[in-house]
């Protein structure tokens, strides 16, 4: 992906704003790494103002596609502001559920 390129400097320069130009062209078409990629530049204010709101908005539509790591970004986030005045139908069920699975396939992993 082009934006990934942009964003570490892989083959061309190092450029947030070719970036974020490119992630938005790849959301257009809910491709869900751009989503969440995007939102990690919104979270973070990297090549766009930072804007935890619009990171949230991301990640979520991430998440629907089932988007491993953008569950984890709405849960680390949840404690910031995952507050129900801005997003009164957020469902968070899943990260709960998430949760305890990572939880169950570590303890499998390391033999427990």
């Amino acid at each position: 992906m082009l934006g990934v390129l942009y964003r570490n400097g892989i083959g061309v320069e190092a450029d947030l704003k070719q970036a974020v130009q490119w992630y938005q062209r790849a959301t257009e078409q809910e491709e869900p790494t751009a989503l969440f990629n995007l939102g990690s530049l919104y979270r973070k204010g990297y090549g766009v103002p930072q804007n935890e709101a619009r990171a949230m908005e991301l990640y979520r539509e991430a998440a629907g596609t089932g988007k491993g790591q953008a569950k984890q970004a709405l849960s680390k986030m949840k404690g910031l502001d995952c507050d129900s005045r801005i997003f009164p139908d957020l469902d968070v069920s899943f990260i709960q559920e998430e949760t305890q699975h990572n939880l169950t396939a570590t303890y499998t992993h390391i033999g427990y």
